[in-house]
């Protein structure tokens, strides 16, 4: 038989570790929707302007060329 708890652990105390696990495992969801959208864009993007490694050195030293400045 186990004895009994010096200090029986209240009520409070499971509806605070409750709370705070439906906040973590709704932040992962959140977090994994949002990281999953990121992918989704990164895909569709890649899909609209395939580049080659060509037109990307050439952009590279272009702007090496001009100083990074954008005007």
């Amino acid at each position: 038989m186990n004895p009994a708890p010096a200090m029986p652990t209240s009520g409070l105390a499971y509806v605070l570790a409750a709370y705070g696990m439906t906040f973590v495992i709704l932040g992962g969801y959140i977090l994994s929707i949002a990281l999953r959208r990121r992918a989704q864009d990164r895909e569709q993007d890649a899909l609209e302007s395939p580049r080659d490694g060509a037109d990307r050195s050439a952009e590279r030293d272009a702007v090496a060329r001009d100083g990074g400045s954008d005007g």
